[in-house]
């Protein structure tokens, strides 16, 4: 992946309003940076009922919920289930379909997540 840095000097200004102020090399970046961005779906845990990316699906359940319920024994129910009071549930249908900005203003919690 290349990393642009802040240090680079700006583009030349063409004193004309309607000319693209971005490089070739920009143009190219931007181009691939929505391309990889549409490509970029959810994946939805079976178990936990948790949809999000890239989170490392075996058979369906993710490789959080596999790390949990690793060394549990066989008596013992999975972490994330109704059994162990941790099942979340369907979300009501009377509640509205919130967008992930409207999540995140009523969560108590931001997770950022950084790589």
């Amino acid at each position: 992946m290349e990393r642009r840095f802040f240090e680079l000097p700006d583009p030349d200004w063409m004193h004309d309003l309607s000319h693209c102020p971005l490089s070739d090399r920009d143009k190219e970046l931007l181009e691939k940076f929505w391309m990889e961005l549409e490509n970029d779906r959810m994946e939805h845990c079976a178990r936990y009922q948790e949809a999000w990316f890239d989170m490392g699906l075996k058979d369906g359940i993710c490789k959080r919920c596999i790390a949990k319920d690793k060394n549990k024994k066989e008596d013992e129910p999975w972490f994330f289930s109704a059994e162990n009071q941790l099942d979340f549930g369907l979300v009501p249908a009377f509640l509205p379909q919130l967008t992930i900005v409207e999540e995140m203003l009523i969560a108590r919690v931001h997770v950022l997540y950084v790589k």
